[in-house]
């Protein structure tokens, strides 16, 4: 029965591992994710300023 218990927790300390391994990865992919599109945005952003003061003038 004990063998047993040992067996189920080291299961799940691995599936846990897996997890942790998913969620990191996904994780970082969604970071650089969000950082592109921030990067993007304020590309975007800039340019809109760009051609506002040029309207202006």
């Amino acid at each position: 029965m004990h063998y047993m218990k040992d067996i189920v927790e080291d299961k799940n300390q691995e599936w846990s591992a897996k997890i942790n391994m998913l969620m990191y990865f996904s994780s970082s992919k969604w970071l650089t994710f969000q950082l592109i599109l921030t990067f993007i945005f304020s590309i975007v952003a800039v340019g809109q300023k760009g051609k506002q003061h040029v309207h202006t003038k």
